[in-house]
């Protein structure tokens, strides 16, 4: 299972965390800032989808009735 929403494809992204040091900020290193993946159901199928699709998807859902 790979660690990318199935609805909207959305993946890892890399960033660089900064560190406050004597008034400036530095880049220190590479980070991965992950999308907030979640086991869910959705039209009868277990899908991993980020927390925004599925807010998205009920959203919808509601609207629609």
């Amino acid at each position: 299972m790979t660690k990318n929403c199935a609805i909207c494809g959305k993946t890892r992204s890399l960033g660089h965390t900064r560190k406050l040091l004597r008034g400036h900020r530095n880049v220190t290193a590479i980070r991965t800032f992950r999308p907030n993946l979640q086991k869910t159901i959705i039209s009868g199928q277990r899908v991993l989808a980020c927390v925004k699709c599925i807010r998205t998807q009920s959203k919808a859902a509601r609207d629609n009735t």
